[in-house]
């Protein structure tokens, strides 16, 4: 069966069969399951390669902010878990949506699809750990006494954002390569997953002429 939009005017053949975009999207999602590992590598281990980048990012930024903030032990563990926890649970379900279906249900224009993959990549393989970093770095920090801060508070909130800035500033060329190795990955796996679904489309479709 193949999947088709009727346009005004469009013609209809005899075994058109009318489904919903729900339908449509397990029915090619699917086809794409039916397919080796090895031939739809960029689907089959893509997410996992895009959450391996996640996390070791993630873990770096938590090394970075601590050496920072000289926690040296004092929860390393816990502040290594909530760093790349959440990115490993999130980031192939948010990719999945933001950018999977949109390859297989073709509603969206390639650049916009590696687009938002690469700012789905960013938010969970940079932004959120880095801003959980300095979260329970500086709660550890206080705790500590490693680093002299301000009382935590509403009012003292701008001197943390002053602080944790000044801390990254010396670190943008690390905090560049995190950025460029995340969007690079999601943008490259995004390319390779259309290309894939192009390929057995092109497939299916030369099979029905046939």
């Amino acid at each position: 069966m193949s999947i088709i939009k009727r346009g005004e005017g469009d013609f209809v053949p005899p075994d058109y069969v009318k489904i919903t975009s729900k339908e449509a999207l397990e029915h090619q999602l699917k086809i794409i399951g039916s397919r080796k590992p090895s031939e739809v590598w960029a689907f089959a281990y893509g997410p996992g390669i895009l959450t391996l980048v996640a996390t070791t990012t993630g873990a770096a930024i938590t090394g970075l902010v601590r050496r920072k903030l000289k926690l040296q032990q004092f929860g390393r563990i816990a502040m290594l878990a909530a760093g790349i926890s959440m990115p490993a649970v999130l980031l192939p379900f948010a990719q999945h949506k933001a950018v999977v279906e949109g390859i297989v249900m073709q509603n969206h224009c390639p650049v916009c699809l590696q687009l938002r993959s690469a700012a789905v990549q960013a938010g969970l393989g940079i932004a959120y750990p880095t801003f959980l970093s300095f979260l329970s770095g500086f709660y550890l920090a206080e705790r500590y006494a490693t680093y002299r801060l301000p009382l935590l508070n509403t009012k003292t909130f701008p001197e943390y954002v002053t602080i944790a800035r000044g801390m990254v500033r010396p670190l943008k060329n690390q905090f560049l390569t995190f950025f460029i190795i995340n969007t690079l990955a999601a943008m490259f796996i995004t390319d390779r997953q259309g290309s894939c679904f192009y390929r057995i489309m092109q497939e299916l479709n030369g099979n029905a002429d046939d």
